[in-house]
């Protein structure tokens, strides 16, 4: 599939690439793409669950699923569910840029980039199931996922066993904290009771170390 305008910007985003010399990581980034397609194999899952929402966290279903955040006790303030999502590319991804990164460190990280593009979209796709499933009265919050704002990486553990990822679609999670195959993203996104803003900011974010917010920028550029 041929990428869009969108996706090859958001790859260069992700590379960090300056606007002299855009024209020619462009068409290294469409090279990455036409080679994600003959080595990914992306996967999904999704569910909904209850969800209460404390001053200083939340818990997901019944209860035995929690995570102390102030971040997500933010965003969900006005829900009382949320879906829980997971995808991969798959392995082979993984193999393809160890492979490539032997011969070629630039094409490495290109596909890198790319694939990290690719596992977002997936995620998109599911915010527009999601979205065609909900009720009268019902609105999407902004989608989260752990490693971001003050929720740890570990919780992905706790999203991916709530989900069954592993026999659905082979994503798993080390004791160090690393999800296999590693282009693979947990998120959730919360079921609001009033319309709410789902543009990202900075404001919305508590991670003081933030590269992004360092250099004057958003780990989401708005501008795209």
């Amino acid at each position: 599939m041929e990428p869009t305008r969108r996706q090859l910007e958001e790859a260069l985003r992700y590379l960090r690439v300056p606007d002299r010399g855009r024209e020619e990581v462009l068409e290294m980034a469409r090279a990455g793409f036409a080679e994600l397609g003959g080595c990914a194999h992306p996967r999904k899952v999704w569910k909904r669950f209850p969800l209460t929402v404390g001053e200083r966290g939340i818990a997901l279903g019944d209860g035995s699923v929690e995570c102390v955040s102030r971040d997500l006790s933010r965003l969900f303030k006005n829900c009382r569910s949320c879906v829980v999502m997971a995808v991969t590319l798959g392995p082979e991804v993984d193999r393809r840029t160890q492979l490539l990164g032997r011969g070629s460190m630039s094409r490495a990280l290109c596909l890198d980039a790319c694939a990290s593009v690719r596992a977002d979209s997936l995620c998109d796709e599911i915010e527009d199931e999601v979205g065609e499933t909900l009720r009268e009265g019902e609105y999407l919050t902004r989608r989260f996922s752990p490693g971001y704002g003050d929720v740890p990486m570990q919780f992905s553990g706790d999203l991916l066993r709530l989900v069954d990822a592993e026999r659905r679609i082979g994503l798993t999670m080390t004791r160090q904290g690393m999800m296999i195959p590693i282009k693979s993203v947990t998120a959730l996104i919360g079921i609001s009771s009033v319309p709410e803003r789902r543009r990202r900011g900075c404001d919305d974010c508590s991670f003081a170390a933030c590269q992004y917010r360092r250099e004057g920028g958003f780990c989401h550029d708005e501008r795209i």
